[in-house]
């Protein structure tokens, strides 16, 4: 890996076409051909922040990636009090689980974004967190509050599937139509 100038450093990468690379897991081997992660926060500059990071070639006896990318900015304050908030953007494609029938029911691809917002002392929120993939759309907001015992999670929000179809090799029984939530 290399390091940048202050305030931004660039992760090791095995470049893309590399064999790939073990990770050092415990349990079943995990690989991965090639990896790209950035940061850059500078509080001498200001409150911005950025990340980005992008997997190639993830295997594991559970699932095999082609591709995923996760892009993030935001804002970090420390005074009065500390504040933190992010926009995220992440995708996948060439989503291979071995299992078959969580196989046919994910698709190969799949996107989404999200706000989170917190302040010192208080809750951490997820809003606009949008996933999709193979026909499925959930949308959700979601408080979590970290000092409070038992880590409470209160989650509100639709979940859209076009075709049940998708879902009948994981339910052992055959589905059809559509569904539409809201919880």
């Amino acid at each position: 890996g290399r390091l940048g100038a202050p305030g931004q450093n660039t992760g090791p990468s095995t470049g893309a076409g590399d064999a790939p690379v073990r990770l050092p897991l415990p349990g079943p081997a995990v690989t991965l051909r090639g990896a790209q992660i950035s940061a850059s926060f500078d509080a001498q500059k200001g409150t911005p922040w950025q990340a980005s990071a992008a997997l190639e070639g993830l295997s594991s006896p559970d699932l095999a990636l082609e591709r995923a990318t996760l892009t993030a900015s935001g804002e970090i304050t420390a005074a009065p009090s500390a504040q933190v908030n992010a926009a995220l953007t992440f995708a996948a494609s060439g989503m291979v689980p071995t299992d078959p029938a969580l196989a046919r029911a994910l698709g190969p691809e799949a996107q989404g974004r999200a706000q989170i917002a917190w302040a010192e002392g208080g809750k951490v929120q997820l809003s606009g967190l949008d996933l999709a993939a193979a026909g499925a759309q959930l949308r959700t907001e979601a408080t979590l509050a970290p000092a409070d015992p038992g880590l409470p999670l209160e989650v509100n929000g639709t979940l859209q599937i076009a075709d049940l179809q998708r879902f009948s090799d994981m339910a052992k029984r055959p589905l059809g139509g559509a569904l539409a939530t809201r919880g």
